[in-house]
C-alpha cells in the first residue's frame, strides 16, 4: 500500500473462511487465526473502513466479532443478504425478504442428505450443504441441486466441497463491495473463493471510477485457482493474510507521522 494513500481514506474488505479463517471440517468450529481478530480491531480505528463480506449468516459473523469489541467493524453475512453497517446506526440494512414457503421446501428437499454425511446448514435465506468431511457425498450433492434447479428453480453457489442454495436470486457479494467501496481513494479485497471473483469485478467498476484497487487472492502455493489470474497479489494462507494486514498497520502508523 503505497504510503501517499492515507489509510483513514482508503477500505479494506475481506472474506471470513479460507481468508482470516483456516477452512475446518466442521464450518461451526471455525475462527479467525491467531493474532488476526486483535489486528482487526486495531485497523478498524486506522482505516476508513474495514469490513467482513461472506457467505456464512451475520449471527455467525457477529458471534465472532461482538459488538463490544469491534465496534466499527461493518459486516455483510449471506453474501449480502443480511448487512450491517455499526459505526453508522442509521446505514444498517435489513435483510432482504425471502418466500419462507419456497424456503421451508428447499429444506424438506435438502435435510435427508444429512444421513450420508453431509452437514445440512440452514441459513435465513439459504441452505449450504458441506461434504467435506465426506467428499464422497459430492456426487449425490450436486444431483440433487440439480433435480432442484429444475423442479424448484433454485440458484446454487459453488464453493470449497460445498454447495450454496437460494430460493431467489443470490445476492453478490461484488454488490457489497460497490456500496461499501464507492468514495474512498483506495479499496483493497481479500478473498478465496469463486463467489470472491465477482468483488474483484467490483473492485474494477470502482477502478474505473477513480479508485486505487487491490485485489488478493488466498491461494495455496502451486494450487491451481481462476482466483490467481485476476489477483494484484497473492497470499498463501490465512496466516499469511494476517502478516500481510500487521505489514498494512505498520504502513498505517507511518503514514500518521
Amino acid at each position: 500500500m503505497r504510503r501517499s494513500v492515507a489509510c483513514s481514506q482508503s477500505c479494506l474488505l475481506l472474506d471470513f473462511d479460507g481468508t482470516l479463517s483456516e477452512i475446518v471440517e466442521d464450518p461451526q468450529s471455525a475462527r479467525v487465526v491467531d493474532g488476526g481478530e486483535a489486528l482487526l480491531r486495531r485497523l478498524e480505528d486506522a482505516m476508513g473502513l474495514v469490513g467482513v463480506v461472506s457467505g456464512r449468516p451475520l449471527s455467525f459473523l457477529e458471534e465472532r466479532f461482538p459488538l463490544e469489541t469491534h465496534p466499527n467493524l461493518a459486516l455483510a453475512g449471506s453474501y449480502g443478504a443480511e448487512r450491517v453497517r455499526w459505526r453508522s446506526q442509521e446505514n444498517q440494512e435489513e435483510p432482504q425478504g425471502v418466500d419462507e414457503q419456497r424456503l421451508d421446501l428447499l429444506k424438506s428437499q435438502l435435510l435427508p442428505l444429512a444421513e450420508l454425511g453431509v452437514d445440512v446448514e440452514v441459513k435465513p435465506v439459504s441452505v449450504t450443504l458441506h461434504y467435506r468431511r465426506h467428499p464422497e457425498a459430492e456426487h449425490y450433492v450436486h444431483g440433487a441441486v440439480q433435480r432442484l434447479q429444475r423442479d424448484l428453480g433454485v440458484f446454487p453457489i459453488m464453493a470449497k466441497c460445498a454447495v450454496e442454495v437460494f430460493v431467489e436470486t443470490p445476492p453478490s457479494k461484488g454488490s457489497v463491495v460497490l456500496h461499501w467501496g464507492r468514495g474512498w481513494e483506495r479499496v483493497i479485497y481479500i478473498g478465496d473463493d469463486r463467489s470472491d471473483l465477482e468483488a474483484f469485478d467490483a473492485l474494477s467498476e470502482l477502478e474505473n471510477q477513480g479508485a486505487t484497487v487491490l485485489r488478493i487472492a488466498v491461494v495455496a502455493h502451486g494450487v491451481a485457482s481462476i482466483l490467481r489470474d485476476r489477483a494484484d497479489f497473492i497470499l498463501d494462507d490465512p496466516t499469511h493474510v494476517v502478516q500481510w494486514l500487521s505489514t498494512l498497520e505498520k504502513l498505517c502508523l507511518a503514514g500518521r507521522h
